[in-house]
């Protein structure tokens, strides 16, 4: 993390601002940053239980409507 001494905010992701320091002409660093790139404790548990769920689906031939 660069932070700089005198505006001292983050050159990267902008903190202490509110919000993360995201440009559109720097995809590769917002793919970098992105969903996925960490642990992830909760979307990995919801994916499985969408997994396993659409697999009952298909089973048991319910119509999703």
């Amino acid at each position: 993390m660069t932070k700089g001494t005198q505006k001292k905010r983050c050159a990267s992701c902008g903190f202490p601002d509110a919000k993360k320091r995201t440009y559109n002409w720097s995809a590769k660093s917002i793919r970098r940053r992105t969903t996925g790139t960490g642990r992830m404790r909760h979307l990995k548990q919801v994916q499985r239980r969408f997994r396993i769920w659409l697999s009952m689906v298909k089973m048991n031939d319910f119509v999703i409507q």
